[in-house]
Order: structure tokens, then C-alpha cells, then sequence
């Protein structure tokens, strides 16, 4: 009885240590954007990240935080920032593939680009 009690909590707590979420930070991630007809890399590094084009242009630059499993964003230049206020997404990541679901974003261009969008692992 109590080796199959340890066995069930040792299971528990594994699937819980591996439930959490992997952080962002100092990470790179392609996506491609249909409305602009290309794949940008998003960059996050410690508060701030970016998008850029294939061609290096920043399309937008953002604060952003993170929190378990949740993304902050706050738009701040770029060639598309948004500025109508913060965008809050879910992700999840299996492997080296990522997605966002939004939680809220009052910023439609931004919710559209990366609302259930697939991000993959910049290798």
C-alpha cells in the first residue's frame, strides 16, 4: 500500500513539475503572418521583445511579462505597435512548437497575428 502511495505521488508530482511552463526569456521563435505575407522572428529577451521581418525590419517592439504560462504585452515602436493597450495570451509549448491563445487584447492587428498562431523554435 504505501509503495503504490509513493509511486502515485512521485507520478503526480513529475506530471506537475513537467506542466509548468517554460520561460520565454532569451529565446527566438518563427511565425509566419498572413497579412504580411511573411515569417517573422519573435525575439524575447529579458523585458523587451521584438518582431522582425524576414528582411530585418522591426515590425514591432514590445514590454513584455510573463507569468506561469501568460504573456503581457505592451506595444512600444515599431512598424506596427499598438497602442490601444495590453494583449494577454496563454501559450503552451510542446517541443520545439509554441501557441498563443489570447486572453484578451483590445488591439485586433496584434490579436489576429498572434490569437492560436504556431510559433516554432528558432534553431
Amino acid at each position: 500500500m504505501r509503495k503504490t502511495l509513493a509511486i502515485l505521488l512521485f507520478l503526480s508530482l513529475g506530471g506537475f513539475i513537467q506542466s509548468r511552463a517554460q520561460s520565454l526569456k532569451n529565446s527566438e521563435w518563427k511565425f509566419y503572418v498572413q497579412g504580411l505575407n511573411d515569417t517573422l522572428t519573435y525575439h524575447f529577451d529579458a523585458d523587451t521583445s521584438w518582431a522582425a521581418s524576414t528582411t530585418g525590419d522591426k515590425i514591432v517592439r514590445s514590454l513584455w511579462k510573463e507569468s506561469n504560462d501568460t504573456v503581457r504585452l505592451n506595444d512600444v515602436d515599431g512598424m506596427y505597435p499598438c497602442h490601444d493597450g495590453e494583449g494577454v495570451y496563454r501559450y503552451v509549448i510542446e517541443g520545439d512548437v509554441m501557441t498563443w491563445v489570447m486572453l484578451s487584447d483590445p488591439c485586433p492587428d496584434r490579436a489576429g497575428a498572434l490569437n492560436n498562431t504556431k510559433f516554432y523554435r528558432k534553431k
